[in-house]
């Protein structure tokens, strides 16, 4: 097996490990709370997965970074950063950015106001 298909491999186990331990806990969450039982549970599944997903990543990453020597982290990072400031200076990238950060925004700003609208339903 490759370098890369068992680094897809840990990744997915952990991150559907990741989705399903926090759909069940969300489930008996909900049974606990007197709540339908089904509520908020594909965001939880969602967020778990995708906790799962980066922090295998970053566990399998940490792991291989104990091999590298400095040099070799600053020429990745170097390059990492000249090619990111190259993307950035087009049209896509800006607009990409644009977009990320609409998102973010928006993101932060509806979730909040989910907070407050939760917080007076109490």
């Amino acid at each position: 097996m490759s370098k890369l298909a068992k680094f897809g491999v840990i990744v997915g186990v952990n991150a559907a490990a990741g989705g399903l331990s926090s759909g069940v806990t969300a489930i008996l969450a909900n049974v606990t709370d007197h709540n339908p039982w089904y509520q908020g549970v594909l965001e939880s599944m969602g967020i778990g997965l995708g906790e799962g997903a980066v922090l295998a990543g970053l566990g399998e990453g940490l792991s291989k970074a104990s091999k590298l020597t400095v040099q070799d982290l600053n020429s990745g990072i170097d390059t990492m950063v000249d090619r990111a400031v190259a993307a950035a200076r087009t049209q896509e990238g800006t607009a990409v950015l644009m977009v990320g950060a609409f998102a973010s925004v928006s993101g932060i700003l509806v979730g909040g106001v989910l907070g407050v609208v939760k917080s007076q339903k109490s």
